[in-house]
């Protein structure tokens, strides 16, 4: 059996803040042979559990000064095997927007602030101009050329042999109870996490923490370049296999001098981004925040990824 209890909470903040929606969902699902039974029934102990996670998280955001959007979704859930519970906060300013939680909500706050005060002056496209993708963002470039293909069981392709992207569940059990597992997601492997986000949803095998790694790659960067920041959403199509990257957030960097670009967007097939990554440097650093929309199922995935760089 499954169950799970969700509030989701939607601010503005400032001076004043304003809370303009809440919603609490709760259920239970049980898996009888090929049929899954669902039922809105409550679990109390979720249900204190994920008033909790919400107090927690909403004193990590509410009371500031900044203006700025918020969402706050915390989840209970309990699966066959354990019990887990989880805060995800989307903090936005106009067009920008970060995924983050408690433990890093503030630093993620200034960052969004920071990137949201440039000023934008500049027009971008994607070929002909070095992009090295900084604060983690080459996470979600990967997640869609390498993470959904392997979701859909499609073939490996040809990557740089010091590349690594892998899937680490942060978690010991998966929705359905069952244990999981690392896996290398370049070479195909799919998933090993089944999840779903509610009770009336039928669990898949979903990506849980892209880990982006490199050995031996290092680069210098261009004088003329692009520094990806913030990535607005991207899209894996299945039947023709293009990822589109939305770059939310740039800046043209010129000698040094860094001037904010108007949004664009990426389109290409994934042999086409597995031949433009030219290099890597640094330590994984945590991107803030991928939600993944799979079959409606919105779930978050954690993202981690060095500066990557790529020539289209």
């Amino acid at each position: 059996m499954f169950s799970i209890v969700s509030r989701d909470e939607r601010w503005s903040l400032g001076s004043p803040d304003i809370l303009h929606d809440r919603r609490l969902t709760h259920g239970e699902a049980t898996l009888l042979g090929s049929e899954i039974v669902a039922t809105d029934a409550v679990d109390r102990e979720l249900l204190d559990l994920s008033e909790q996670e919400m107090s927690a998280a909403r004193s990590t955001v509410v009371g500031g000064q900044a203006r700025l959007e918020a969402r706050i979704v915390a989840t209970a859930r309990r699966t066959p095997a354990s019990v887990i519970t989880e805060s995800v906060i989307t903090l936005s300013a106009g067009a920008l927007s970060v995924v983050t939680s408690p433990a890093h909500a503030d630093a993620d706050r200034e960052r969004l602030l920071r990137i949201a005060a440039r000023e934008i002056d500049q027009s971008a496209h994607a070929h002909g101009i070095p992009m090295i993708w900084k604060n983690g963002s080459a996470s979600v470039l990967l997640h869609e050329a390498a993470g959904h293909p392997a979701e859909h069981g499609h073939a490996a392709i040809r990557w740089p042999g010091w590349l690594s992207v892998r899937d680490e569940p942060s978690f010991e059990f998966d929705d359905a109870g069952r244990p999981v597992k690392a896996v290398d997601l370049l070479r195909g492997d799919r998933p090993a996490a089944m999840r779903r986000s509610s009770f009336a949803d039928v669990p898949l095998p979903r990506l849980s923490n892209v880990v982006v790694r490199h050995d031996g790659a290092p680069f210098e960067a261009p004088a003329t370049h692009l520094d990806i920041l913030l990535i607005a959403g991207g899209r894996y199509d299945p039947l023709t296999a293009t990822v589109s990257i939305f770059v939310a957030a740039a800046d043209l960097v010129e000698d040094g001098v860094a001037r904010g670009v108007r949004p664009f967007v990426i389109r290409e097939s994934r042999e086409r981004i597995a031949s433009a990554i030219r290099g890597a440097r640094g330590e994984p650093e945590r991107y803030p925040g991928v939600i993944c929309s799979t079959e409606g199922q919105e779930i978050f995935v954690g993202s981690h990824a060095p500066e990557i760089l790529v020539v289209f």
